[in-house]
C-alpha cells in the first residue's frame, strides 16, 4: 500500500474549475474586484463549496488511483492526470491547475490541395516496377 499526502489544491486552480465548468461570468465579476485567485476563491467559495468538494474528491480518488498504479514513479515529477474533458496538473502533491480540453482549434485544418499529401502514396520503386 502507497502511503501519499492527500492532494493540496491552489486557489488558481479551483478558480479556473469554475471558470471553465461552473459560472464564467461569476469568475469575471470577482475579477473586477480582485486579480488575486485566493481573494476570488474566497469571494466564490460559499455560491460553488459543494462543486468544489466534489471536483476536488473525484481528482483525490483519481489521484490515490494513478498512485496505487505506478507507485514512486511519479515522484518529484510533475504530471497530467487526464480526467475527462479536464486534466489536472499536479507537481508533488499539489494540483496546481486544470486544463479543460474542450476547445475549438486555434489554427483552421489544411487546405485540400496539400502537397505533402500527394507524395505520401508515391514511391520511386512504384515506377521502376511499372
Amino acid at each position: 500500500m502507497i502511503e501519499a499526502p492527500p492532494l493540496d489544491f491552489s486557489a488558481h486552480c479551483q478558480v479556473r474549475y469554475i471558470e471553465r465548468f461552473l459560472d464564467k461570468g461569476a469568475v469575471l465579476k470577482a475579477r473586477r474586484d480582485s486579480n488575486n485567485d485566493t481573494v476570488i476563491l474566497e469571494a466564490l467559495r460559499p455560491e460553488f463549496e459543494d462543486d468544489l468538494r466534489h471536483f476536488r474528491h473525484v481528482v483525490q480518488v483519481a489521484y490515490f488511483n494513478m498512485l496505487h498504479k505506478v507507485g514512486k514513479f511519479v515522484e518529484g515529477t510533475a504530471y497530467r492526470l487526464n480526467l475527462g474533458v479536464l486534466s489536472v496538473c499536479i507537481d508533488g502533491n499539489l494540483c496546481k491547475t486544470i486544463i479543460c480540453k474542450h476547445h475549438t482549434p486555434s489554427r483552421p485544418d489544411p487546405p485540400e490541395n496539400d502537397p505533402m499529401e500527394e507524395r505520401i502514396g508515391s514511391y520511386p520503386y512504384e515506377e521502376l516496377a511499372a
